[in-house]
């Protein structure tokens, strides 16, 4: 047995898990980019009603100010 019979296999094994890994990676960011727009105007609906910065933060893990943002209207140019 030579050394590509010894590491072929497993160079295969991860190259395949990686191809499967990069299409979950696709998944989940249309999944992201869906939910954008409905969590951005729950945000707003919750720094309106009163609702606490930091709790808002913690359930989206976006941090506080962010929300802030988010909540008046403006993007800085940041990546939500």
């Amino acid at each position: 047995m030579d050394t590509l019979d010894t590491i072929g296999p497993e160079f295969k094994a991860l190259r395949e898990e990686a191809a499967q890994i990069e299409k979950r990676r696709t998944e989940i960011r249309a999944r992201v980019a869906a939910l954008k727009a409905p969590v951005t105007a729950a945000i707003i609906e919750a720094v309106h009603a009163g609702r606490n910065l930091n709790d808002i933060a913690a359930l989206t893990g976006y941090t506080a100010e962010r929300v802030r943002q988010l909540a008046r209207g403006t993007d800085p140019g940041v990546t939500t």
